[in-house]
């Protein structure tokens, strides 16, 4: 809502009543300024300023008119809200990112969530991040067809660096996305398989090399209602991503 006498009487029930509205996942979201509540949504903040805010938490949400508009999810990497171990999703220093995924996804105040950004898919010090078990939970979850925006790799440099982020294979996950309006898409390698959106506006994929296959996959993409291409293709010095050669 814009009006502002709506916006305070939503942050006033979400502040009463947190605890009821959101439960176990209460101890895993802050708002702004460090405040252990979901945040109401009055504007899309930018980034990556919105991003490094969060950093240290599992999950951000944003609401709009008493439900979930935006989730952010990812492993914060460097320690854990207090009490993370009492959400069931935190145990020996690790976040089940997979998990919450599927079960924030199916929360009664999702129902009409329309933004899912995925940051850390698992612990930094484990190395390569991999999104094979993210992306397996968004192919069978019943609420992914309703997501309007989808960015899969939301992880700042100070988090992982790009050429060690693995999105994995995602041709999987296009059928499941109809509805889908703005994709964003950042990894040091994909395999996008064969693309069908039929609702997309804007893609961005954000990578250190793109490779043949991504090419053409790109180039051969069904996308009819497509406003906005954007590609950061990196080195060709780090990947086979000549963009001038002739990929039919």
């Amino acid at each position: 809502p814009k009006d502002k006498g709506l916006i305070a009487a939503e942050k006033k029930l979400l502040k009463e009543h947190a605890a009821h509205l959101v439960g176990k996942f209460l101890t895993l979201m802050r708002a702004a300024k460090n405040k252990p509540l979901p945040s109401v949504l009055a504007k899309h903040p930018l980034e990556p300023e919105f991003r490094r805010q969060f950093e240290d938490v599992p999950v951000q949400v944003f609401w709009r008119s008493g439900f979930f508009e935006q989730l952010t999810i990812g492993d914060p990497g460097e320690g854990a809200p207090e009490d993370a171990e009492d959400s069931g999703y935190y145990e020996g220093g690790t976040f089940d990112i997979p998990a919450l995924i599927a079960d924030l996804m199916s929360h009664p105040s999702a129902r009409f969530l329309q933004t899912l950004r995925l940051g850390l898919p698992m612990d930094p010090e484990d190395g390569e991040q991999n999104y094979d078990d993210v992306i397996k939970v968004l192919v069978k979850h019943p609420a992914t067809p309703r997501l309007r925006n989808l960015y899969v790799g939301d992880i700042i440099p100070e988090q992982s660096e790009i050429s060690w982020i693995d999105l994995g294979d995602l041709s999987k996950l296009w059928p499941k996305l109809p509805n889908l309006r703005t994709l964003t898409l950042r990894g040091g390698s994909m395999s996008l398989g064969k693309i069908d959106l039929p609702e997309l506006r804007e893609l961005t994929i954000i990578s250190g090399g793109l490779d043949k296959k991504s090419v053409a996959a790109i180039a051969s993409a069904k996308w009819p209602k497509l406003e906005k291409l954007e590609l950061w293709t990196g080195s060709t010095n780090w990947s086979d991503n000549d963009l001038t050669k002739n990929h039919n």
